[in-house]
């Protein structure tokens, strides 16, 4: 069997907002792309891995549009890798791609330093530092470091049969 790839259009660094006539749009923000995603990996980590390698250390809520919908009626929530199964199996219909959107909680900004105040305009310089995400930490591996006397304890050791 050959191996499915779908591409990922990630908006995020937006939010939604509703009109009174019920309408949904997703205000400002990026999209993202991520192609060449293996069907057969895709679960909920992965996705949650993604958007930590944008940039992201929470997510509110993250959705997928059902291709041929609007963002009113379209929107779809991923919860559990079911929904993930279904996200990509509509994906696989339509040209293998999916949208997916994501909602997030704003982070304040850490503020590193503050100027006086500029003479050309009169305000304030404030210079922010992003906070990073936490990196993974590397696995631990295990060193064969070998001995001189190495043989003496290798001689010693017996098998039973």
């Amino acid at each position: 069997m050959a191996t499915i790839h779908i591409t990922l259009s990630i908006h995020h660094r937006g939010r939604f907002e509703r009109e009174p006539v019920g309408k949904v749009s997703y205000i400002g923000g990026e999209v993202t792309e991520i192609e060449r995603v293996n069907v057969d990996t895709l679960n909920g980590f992965f996705i949650s891995d993604l958007l930590k390698d944008i940039g992201y250390t929470s997510i509110s809520e993250f959705y997928w549009l059902e291709p041929g919908k609007e963002l009113h009626d379209g929107l779809r929530l991923l919860r559990v890798d079911m929904d993930v199964v279904r996200m990509y199996e509509a994906a696989m219909k339509n040209g293998n791609r999916i949208h997916l959107y994501t909602e997030h909680p704003v982070d304040q900004p850490v503020v590193v330093q503050v100027k006086e105040l500029t003479p050309s305009k009169g305000r304030r310089k404030v210079c922010v530092k992003r906070v990073p995400t936490p990196k993974k930490t590397p696995r631990k591996r295990l060193a064969v470091v070998e001995d001189d006397d190495d043989d003496k304890i290798v001689g010693n050791v017996q098998v039973e049969k």
